[in-house]
C-alpha cells in the first residue's frame, strides 16, 4: 500500500539556534484537509504542533525553530506527520546538538544591589536626622 504522506527535513543534525525546514508530499491532495505535524522529544513530550496547508500538487514546506525552551536537550527529536484518516504517522528523526543558548532572566536588582540600596537609604536617613537636614524649607 502506498503511503498517504511522506516528509523530510533539510538536515539530519541541528544546533539549538536553527530553523528546521520540514517538507513533504501528500498523495491525493484534498484542499479541505491539512497536514498535522507534531514534534516530540525523547520521552514522548510534545514540543511543537502545527497544521500545514499544501499546494494543488500536494507539496508543502514548513519551518520551526530549535531555540525553544522545550527543546533544550541534546538528543533525537521525532517529527511525525498525519494526513487524512491515516492512523499511522510518517516519521523522520533529527538530532539536536550543541549548547542551548536560551533566554536567561537577569534580575534588575540582584541581592547585592538591594543591599547597597538599603545601606544607602539608611545612611541618608541617619545623616539627615543628625544634621536636621530638611527637604522642605520652613516658612
Amino acid at each position: 500500500k502506498l503511503l498517504q504522506i511522506v516528509i523530510w527535513t533539510d538536515k539530519a543534525v541541528y544546533d539549538h539556534q536553527q530553523m528546521v525546514m520540514v517538507s513533504g508530499h501528500v498523495r491525493d491532495p484534498n484542499p479541505d484537509m491539512q497536514v498535522s505535524i507534531k514534534v516530540t522529544g525523547p520521552t514522548g513530550n510534545v514540543v511543537n504542533t502545527q497544521q500545514i496547508s499544501f499546494d494543488s500538487n500536494g507539496d508543502f514546506d514548513n519551518m520551526f525553530t530549535t531555540a525553544s525552551p522545550l527543546m533544550t536537550q541534546n538528543c533525537v527529536y521525532t517529527i511525525s506527520a498525519v494526513y487524512g484518516g491515516e492512523s499511522r504517522a510518517y516519521e523522520v528523526k533529527v538530532q539536536l546538538e550543541g549548547e542551548f543558548m536560551g533566554t536567561e532572566v537577569i534580575p534588575e536588582f540582584g541581592p547585592i544591589a538591594a543591599l547597597v540600596l538599603a545601606v544607602a537609604i539608611i545612611s541618608i536617613i541617619a545623616v539627615s536626622a543628625k544634621t536636621r537636614l530638611r527637604l522642605m524649607p520652613k516658612y
